[in-house]
């Protein structure tokens, strides 16, 4: 896409604003590729956060966009998938990256840029879940959980 396309493409939506942060390079740097198809994938939910707007130092979205998210998550719950599933795979990725970090600190210094590039890739992958919980919460607004959790409609497998 050319410049003026993703121009057309952003201003194509409604943005509302949703948070305020200052520090768009820190935030973008730790999540610009948890919103991506690749990192949701491993998170276990095949979809993307397509597009957030950030100017002067606050984050806007549209809920379009948003929408898009939540028809991808109901798609995965329908397929068998569960918002337990996505947990327990938040709870071993979190395990496994503190792991992983832990053995790279003891790693001697040189070799750095590859420790940040895969320090980098473990918080993308947790902040995938970040993303997939905001289209939860859309789904499960208003569901009396323990109920929800008697009758098995969430906590199942």
């Amino acid at each position: 896409m050319t410049k003026s396309e993703v121009k057309k493409a952003i201003l194509s939506y409604e943005w509302e604003l949703w948070l305020k942060r200052p520090l768009a390079a820190f935030m973008l740097s730790l999540f610009n590729e948890s919103i991506t198809r690749r990192f949701m994938k491993k998170a276990g939910v095949n979809t993307e956060y397509t597009v957030s707007v950030f100017q002067s130092g606050a984050w806007y979205e549209s809920q379009a966009v948003r929408n898009k998210l939540v028809k991808d998550i109901k798609q995965y719950l329908n397929g068998g998938g569960s918002i337990m599933k996505v947990a327990r795979l938040c709870e071993a990725t979190w395990e496994n990256g503190q792991k992983t970090i832990k053995k790279m600190a003891e790693l001697p210094a040189d070799g750095t840029n590859r420790k940040l590039v895969i320090f980098k890739n473990i918080l993308a992958e947790v902040n995938a879940y970040v993303w997939l919980t905001y289209g939860f919460e859309d789904i499960y607004n208003g569901i009396d959980f323990p109920e929800a959790c008697l009758e098995g409609r969430i906590c199942k497998n």
